[in-house]
């Protein structure tokens, strides 16, 4: 069995390796609605979901990914092509939760400034693309907002409050990619679960945990170290 999966790996690298290659720099700006949820686990009863209700916000991104392309066919427009993409996702997330929280009478929405680090596969056939990726965000600082009032929390104070300050995440896309030569823009949907990790200290000896669903649109440009889809005599067929 691990001889065959060993043959597998390697014919599978040879076979990527004898394609056509390129890297490239994408930069990334994310606009996203937040749908928050808690994991709750009260074994005395004394808290319940009930007692918070989920409140729809708006957060926001800006990534940079490195990226290894593989073209595996091209045709004689920049709209023909199958190009396989692995990428690293290095950058700044914002990421909101926001509830009504019955109990203090209230709407709370917490703020996290997260640096997001993941990594992420894209296949685009003919400019369609379908993407998955997965990380963490490591929430650095933030704030909390409640009745006109926003508390700004340094790392030391977002301690004081929460426990696990790491947000794993899994997020997949859908959207169309234009390929000029040297550069690359492209626009998509995506979908982005946040996993119920970050604990909330207050809520003691009841557990909470953040969670989210997000919804957005994302849009990239990308420098492409070597043009590698320009075709001559497609563009001759441009000037004619």
């Amino acid at each position: 069995m691990f001889r065959k999966l060993f043959l597998l790996m390697l014919i599978s690298t040879c076979f990527l390796f004898s394609q056509q290659t390129y890297f490239s720099m994408g930069y990334k700006l994310l606009l996203a609605g937040s749908l928050p949820g808690l994991d709750i686990v009260s074994d005395n009863k004394s808290l319940i979901e009930k007692e918070f209700e989920s409140q729809s916000s708006f957060e926001w991104g800006l990534l940079f990914q490195p990226t290894y392309n593989v073209l595996f066919a091209k045709g004689d427009s920049f709209y023909n092509y199958t190009l396989l993409s692995f990428a690293f996702d290095f950058g700044y997330y914002n990421d909101s939760f926001k509830f009504i929280n019955y109990n203090n009478k209230r709407t709370e929405t917490h703020l996290f400034d997260s640096i997001n680090l993941g990594l992420y596969v894209q296949t685009t056939f003919s400019s369609f693309f379908i993407g998955a990726g997965g990380g963490v965000k490591l929430a650095l600082s933030g704030n909390l907002n409640y009745d006109y009032i926003i508390e700004v929390l340094n790392y030391d104070r977002l301690k004081s409050r929460f426990d696990d300050l790491y947000i794993p995440y899994i997020k997949f896309l859908v959207g169309f990619k234009h390929i000029y030569g040297f550069s690359s823009s492209s626009i998509s949907f995506y979908f982005n679960y946040d996993f119920p990790n970050i604990k909330l200290k207050a809520s003691y000896p009841d557990i909470v945990k953040f969670k989210s669903i997000d919804l957005g649109v994302e849009l990239s440009y990308y420098v492409n170290f070597i043009p590698i889809l320009y075709k001559e005599e497609y563009s001759d067929k441009k000037r004619i």
